[in-house]
């Protein structure tokens, strides 16, 4: 979870570049693009150790991390309304990633 609210607390910082950077890889995706360079480093993190870029089911969790979180920052101004989640307070935004990561690693193998 920690390193996930790192990149959450970087895209807050950087509201702009990061939603154009996220848009972008969304139009036109490819293997190099920022958000697979994310999944492999939070598949790295998923894993707890270097391993993590080779191991399938890691980088199908960080995969699915790195979604949820661009989604979660995409949408942040609607996740009030849908969810009750306020993405602008670091408190709010650390529980709702913490509650994902959770759920992601709960059943790894």
């Amino acid at each position: 979870g920690h390193v996930a609210s790192q990149v959450a607390d970087y895209l807050m910082a950087n509201p702009q570049i990061s939603r154009i950077s996220i848009l972008g890889d969304l139009q036109t995706p490819n293997a190099q693009d920022n958000t697979m360079h994310s999944v492999h480093g939070f598949a790295h993190t998923v894993a707890g150790d270097s391993n993590g870029a080779n191991d399938e089911d890691d980088k199908l969790r960080a995969f699915c991390l790195t979604a949820v979180l661009q989604v979660a920052f995409l949408r942040k101004d609607t996740l009030m309304n849908a969810l009750g989640i306020d993405f602008y307070k670091k408190q709010q935004r650390d529980a709702f990633l913490a509650l994902v990561v959770e759920w992601l690693l709960s059943e790894r193998r």
